[in-house]
C-alpha cells in the first residue's frame, strides 16, 4: 500500500497495536482478585529469582479524619537481581526475562505490572547487583495524559531512605517493588491485610515456608508495618 493509499483511507502506519493511554485501564481492570493475590505474584518473581528472604514493609499514615490509611507497600528481596535489559523489560505487559520459562512461579514481565497497576497507580521497581542500583518505573496517570507508548528508561538510583532504613539487610543483589498511590488495595488498615496475606502466603507457600521440606527451597518472609 502506499503513502498516498495511507492517506486517503485514514491509515496511519505508526499506529500502535495497543494504545497505551487507554489499554492501561483495562488492563487495570483485569487485575487480581486481592490485594494478598496481588503481592503473592510479586512474591512468585522472588522465588523465581533465588530469594532467600522477602520483606513486606507496609507504610500507613493518619488521614485528615484521624484514621489510618496504607500510603506505600514495598516488596523486597535478596534475589540475585536485575541487569539493565532485564529491568527495561520489567513493566512491559507481555513481555519479560522468563515468557519461555514454564519452571518455578513468576515471570517477571508477566506478573509485575499487572498485579501492580491492579492495586496502584505508580510502581517503581529497584534492582542491585553487587554496589549498582538501578531503577524504573510505571506511572498510570503520565500514560492517561500522554501518547507516550514506551517503558520509562532505567537509571542508576538509590534506594528511597524511609524504605532503605526499614530493611534488615540489602545484600549483595536483590530487587524491591514499591507502590504507591495505593487507591485500589481491598483494605484500608494494615493490620487486615496483615492478616489476609498471612493466611494466603502461609497457604500458597506452606512447602517453601516449612524448613523441614526436602522439594523445595526454603524462604523467609517478614511483614513489617511503618507508621509515617
Amino acid at each position: 500500500m502506499t503513502k498516498d493509499m495511507d492517506k486517503k483511507n485514514g491509515f496511519n502506519k505508526d499506529r500502535p497495536l495497543v494504545p497505551v493511554n487507554t489499554a492501561i485501564d483495562a488492563f487495570i481492570a483485569s487485575g487480581y482478585k486481592s490485594t494478598a493475590a496481588a503481592v503473592s505474584e510479586i512474591i512468585d518473581n522472588s522465588i523465581e529469582a533465588n530469594a532467600k528472604n522477602i520483606q513486606i514493609i507496609i507504610f500507613d499514615k493518619l488521614n485528615d479524619r484521624g484514621i489510618k490509611k496504607i500510603t506505600k507497600i514495598a516488596i523486597l528481596d535478596d534475589g540475585t537481581g536485575m541487569d539493565n535489559a532485564i529491568l527495561a523489560t520489567s513493566l512491559q505487559f507481555g513481555n519479560g526475562s522468563k515468557l519461555n520459562s514454564r519452571k518455578g512461579l513468576g515471570r517477571f514481565g508477566i506478573g509485575l505490572p499487572n498485579s501492580s497497576v491492579s492495586q496502584c497507580n505508580i510502581v517503581d521497581v529497584y534492582s542491585w547487583q553487587k554496589e549498582k542500583t538501578l531503577h524504573t518505573y510505571l506511572s498510570v496517570p503520565e500514560y492517561r495524559a500522554s501518547k507516550n507508548q514506551n517503558a520509562n528508561d532505567v537509571l542508576e538510583k538509590e534506594l528511597p531512605k524511609d524504605v532503605k532504613k526499614e530493611i534488615n539487610n540489602q545484600g549483595n543483589s536483590g530487587t524491591a517493588v514499591i507502590w504507591s498511590d495505593c487507591e485500589r488495595i481491598d483494605v484500608a488498615k494494615a493490620d487486615t491485610l496483615y492478616r489476609r496475606i498471612s493466611r494466603d502466603i502461609s497457604r500458597v507457600y506452606r512447602y517453601f515456608l516449612y524448613k523441614g521440606n526436602k522439594k523445595y527451597k526454603t524462604i523467609n518472609i517478614t511483614y513489617k508495618v511503618v507508621g509515617i
